[in-house]
């Protein structure tokens, strides 16, 4: 028997017993490059979303009242571009074409969620005022929290509650600056509030879900493959809606009939800033759900009030209150506590585990010139385990 180090042993004993801090924040620590990267995404997202509002701003100016018009280049951008570099993989991959089949349904599910959400709150718009969507519009983050804890098996801790509390109360302080702005200025009540409301706490609960199913797709299968499928489903489903619920609105659009004193030009440009802008938030989003996680995009969107608010500052003449800094400063704090470290996983079956703790031993050049890395050329870690149970 060896030795046993007696100077050690109470290091070990003292490692081993968890703290308060490893009970209240015992997840996984990320690399500061890592959290950094995250954050960093979830900004940029956010400029995007302010994007969105502004150009949504204009064209509600202008008279056009088309939410699912809006959306639809922006899935017909993804499925040309993305959807035709994933349809050339599925040509010369039978395993990606296997996983197409066996998942279309999943990534229909996606689309459909993620067209729903965009047209009920961009509809809300149009009845019911921009701090009850502000104030509304979190309804995705619990939604995103629970259905992390059913589909992704995720396990939060004390400081994961913290931050997204921190996070609510900060997008609840601009709220409070809406009205208290919103008084100051003189503004007209909405026409219809609580249809308004109802359409945005439907919307953001639907964003929450599409968000979380979005995660487990693009962590579990090929994240190419997810963009280009929602795009192509999207494009289809939104184009069907269009044609049932929005002729009469696209027609007027295209014939030029807007408010008075907008011009057609100017429409259009709108309508075409706002689907770049959802095109690269669409590209980038898999990338912050592989990076952080879909509670932490949704945490990391709510900064997106204060950049739009800043634009439409010097755009549309909107009123500014000092607690709008507060309030941006109470949701960084809620970001920095939720991302200190991360939520523990459990959606991997137990195949997959299984051959991931065994994959060291056979790495390099792997089962059949597989290895680790080459299962990123399946649809799914289990496409590869087939092939290596084949070779």
């Amino acid at each position: 028997m060896p030795a046993v180090d007696s100077a050690a042993q109470p290091a070990a004993d003292e490692a081993a017993s968890p703290d308060w801090a490893s009970r209240c924040c015992g997840g996984d620590r990320p690399t500061t490059r890592r959290l950094l990267v995250s954050l960093a995404l979830g900004q940029l997202l956010s400029l995007f979303i302010c994007g969105t509002a502004v150009t949504s701003g204009y064209l509600q100016r202008f008279g056009v009242n088309a939410p699912t018009s809006q959306c639809f280049l922006n899935y017909l951008l993804l499925g040309l571009t993305f959807g035709s570099v994933a349809f050339y993989r599925l040509g010369r991959a039978a395993s990606l074409r296997a996983a197409a089949r066996r998942l279309w349904w999943r990534y229909l599910l996606a689309a459909l969620m993620d067209v729903e959400a965009n047209f009920l709150v961009v509809k809300a718009y149009a009845y019911t005022s921009v701090t009850s969507v502000q104030l509304l519009d979190c309804a995705s983050i619990p939604v995103a929290l629970i259905s992390s804890w059913f589909l992704l098996g995720a396990r939060f801790k004390a400081c994961h509650y913290v931050g997204v509390a921190a996070c609510v109360l900060g997008a609840g302080g601009m709220a409070l600056a809406d009205v208290l702005a919103a008084q100051h200025a003189g503004d007209s009540a909405p026409p219809a509030p609580l249809l308004g409301d109802a359409l945005v706490l439907a919307g953001g609960a639907l964003y929450g879900l599409s968000n979380v199913w979005q995660e487990h797709l693009v962590r579990r299968y090929e994240r190419l493959l997810y963009i280009g499928c929602v795009g192509i489903l999207g494009a289809l489903v939104g184009g069907v809606q269009l044609l049932l619920l929005e002729r009469r609105e696209l027609g007027h659009l295209l014939a030029g009939r807007l408010a008075p004193g907008a011009s057609p030009a100017a429409a259009i440009g709108a309508a075409v800033g706002f689907a770049l802008c959802m095109y690269a938030l669409y590209s980038l989003m898999p990338v912050a759900m592989t990076t952080g996680s879909a509670v932490l995009v949704n945490l990391s969107l709510l900064t997106a009030d204060l950049y739009a608010l800043f634009v439409g500052v010097y755009l549309f003449g909107y009123s500014f209150h000092p607690l709008y800094f507060v309030s941006y400063a109470a949701i960084l704090l809620g970001l920095a506590a939720y991302a200190v470290r991360q939520p523990k996983m459990a959606q991997d079956p137990p195949a997959r585990r299984h051959f991931l703790r065994a994959a060291p031993a056979i790495s390099g050049a792997g089962v059949g010139g597989i290895g680790v890395r080459g299962m990123r050329r399946f649809g799914s870690i289990d496409e590869g385990i087939e092939c290596a149970r084949t070779f």
